[in-house]
Parts: structure tokens; sequence; C-alpha cells
């Protein structure tokens, strides 16, 4: 009778009257099944299954020679043991910079790879591990560097500052002229009354570094001793008041320099205003005395760069008040004896001297 039970196979046989039982082709599983090929290191206790030995320090199984403290073919060494910080690794091959092991007194670090790192972007120090597998200081990423780092920055003009051509977080290039404007009103409409409380409509220009100018509409000839006149004498419509005041403001003198031009459009009343520079001191506002709702300014905007003062670290010469960097020490140059005191500044190479 033959029976499969549990992966045995069962004989019974008759035998002279008595039942005998063989088992035949019996699998055992785990430590169960006898194993006489199983080799057991002695020190450790670690057991081998057949065809493999344990190696020289006894903890591991080897098949192939590796661990075994001989050098055979295809190994570069065998020291028999699996200490990878050692000159020769678990796979009995040379220790060497790059394989992601430290070796003792010998690496200080070991990344994986053959590559000096970077430090991470904003980090103004950090120590990374060189192609070499030495522990150096690693280069650093800043906004400020003068070096345009994407996709992390925009622009970068050297200074950490809100002054220059780039913004305070290297985000955004600003270089820029400000504009603005000033819509005008009917000649009928402006006051020009003089006497012991003179009632004058006038408006005040400033262009970030010339002193402010002060402009006075005027029918009688009697204007403030500090003003520019904008004489509205016979004229009966808004747009020769708006030519007026475009070619007053386009007429600066040398007592009353003005960096702002002025345009203006056929079928508009609107006078444009543009600094003549790059420059956020151009961002300025507009004051005036004008009562009347139909006159109207807006302020001097969008401005960007040449606002950084003497010293301060530069990439371009439109970073620079001066509009000079100096390119051996990559600051701005200085503008005025006051950046330079007590020497003196000489501006047309913005050094002290």
């Amino acid at each position: 009778m033959r029976r499969n039970w549990n992966g045995m196979m069962i004989k019974m046989l008759s035998v002279g009257g008595i039942l005998a039982i063989v088992l035949t082709g019996a699998v055992f599983i785990g430590s169960c099944r006898p194993d006489t090929e199983t080799t057991v290191c002695e020190e450790t206790g670690l057991r081998c299954p057949s065809g493999f030995s344990c190696s020289f320090d006894q903890e591991r199984c080897i098949s192939d020679g590796c661990g075994d403290l001989i050098v055979s073919i295809g190994e570069a060494c065998d020291d028999g043991n699996t200490d990878n910080t050692d000159g020769c690794l678990d796979t009995c091959e040379l220790a060497k910079c790059g394989d992601s092991y430290e070796q003792v007194e010998v690496e200080q670090c070991d990344d994986g790879n053959r590559i000096t790192e970077k430090c991470a972007y904003g980090e103004k120090l950090c120590m990374v591990c060189d192609d070499m597998c030495f522990e150096v200081h690693g280069v650093t990423s800043v906004c400020g560097d003068r070096i345009v780092q994407s996709p992390d920055e925009m622009c970068d003009d050297g200074n950490g500052d809100a002054c220059g051509t780039c913004d305070a977080g290297c985000k955004t290039f600003v270089l820029g002229y400000a504009t603005g404007g000033i819509t005008v009103i009917a000649p009928s409409l402006i006051n020009d009354i003089d006497g012991p409380v003179p009632d004058r409509d006038d408006f005040t220009l400033n262009d970030g570094i010339n002193p402010p100018v002060t402009f006075e509409f005027d029918r009688n000839n009697v204007f403030g001793s500090n003003s520019r006149k904008i004489s509205i004498v016979g004229l009966t419509t808004t747009t020769q008041v708006r030519d007026a005041v475009r070619d007053v403001i386009n007429s600066a003198d040398s007592e009353h320099p003005l960096l702002i031009s002025a345009t203006t459009d056929v079928d508009s009343t609107t006078v444009t205003l543009r600094h003549m520079l790059l420059t956020s001191l151009g961002n300025q506002v507009i004051v005036h005395t004008v009562t009347h709702g139909d006159f109207q300014v807006g302020d001097m905007k969008n401005g960007g760069g040449a606002d950084c003062k003497y010293g301060i670290k530069c990439r371009f010469d439109a970073d620079c008040l001066s509009n000079i960097c100096l390119m051996n020490d990559r600051i701005c140059g200085c503008q005025s004896d006051n950046d330079c005191s007590p020497k003196h500044c000489n501006k047309s190479i913005g050094q002290c001297e």
C-alpha cells in the first residue's frame, strides 16, 4: 500500500506476517533536516550550509574563497574579515577613496564619490568631503557673492542689501528708470493770487540727487524766489498748460538742476515724467498745492539701481550712486569728498586720494 502523508512516502510491507513501515524520500524542513555536509564554525558556532565554508574570522559563510585569508585569482586582497574600514574590503577589493567606507587613519571621510561638493545654497559655512576623502570647507553659494546661482537666484549684484541692480533676496532684477506724471487743468482753474496771503498753485519735483525744484504757475511775473516760473499768461486751453509745464521742466538751469525729463502725447493732458538715470533714488513723491480736483499727480516710481553708497559691494557700475564700481575692490567708488574725509574724492575714477 502506498500513501502520501505530510510529504513522506510510506511503504507498508508485510514480511513474514510482520507489518513493516519503510519511510522513503522523506523531506525535512529547517533544523530537522539531517545534513552531514553542514559546516559548523568552531569559534562562533555559525552553521554554514553545503557548498559554503567558514571565513577566516568565522563571522560569515563563504563560497568563493573571499575571506579565507588567501589571495586567490580575481581577488586584490584577502584579510579574512568583514571590517571595511581597513585596507581590504569584505569583497576582497582594495579600499579606496570613494568606496563609501572611511579608512581608519587614512581618510577623514568617504561619501561614496570622488567629487568635492559645495555647501547647500544659503549656507555661509559648511564642511564637505573632497575628492581625496579629506574634510574641507565647502564652496558657499549665497546671495551677495556676485554669482547668479540658478534656480535659487535671478540676479546678484554683490551685496545682500536692497540697493543696486538686484533686490536684497537676489530674486528680482530692479534696474529701471523712475517714471511719473502730472495731469494738468485749464488755465482759468489755476490759482495765482499774490498779496499778504498768497495763493499760488505749484508742484515740486525731486530727482533724489539734486535739491528739489518747485514749479509755480504765474500770471503776473510775481513768483517765489526759489521757484521755476511756468507762465500761463495768454493761455486758454489745457493742452497749452500741458505744453508749458513740459517745456519748463525740460529747461532746467544750473541754479535748478533736475534729472527728470518731460514728454507729452497729443491726445492727453498728462505730462509724462522720466528720470534720466537708472536709479531707485528717483522714486520720489510729487508734492503740490493745487486744490482743484482735476489736477492730479502720479508719484515717481519703479526706479531701480545706482543707489549703493561708497564702500558697498557691487557688480556693475549701475549698482553705485557714483556710477563707478571699482573692479579691483568690487566696491562702489566715492561720489563726493564727504565719502573720503579727510581725503579728497577723485570723482572721475571714484577713488579717495
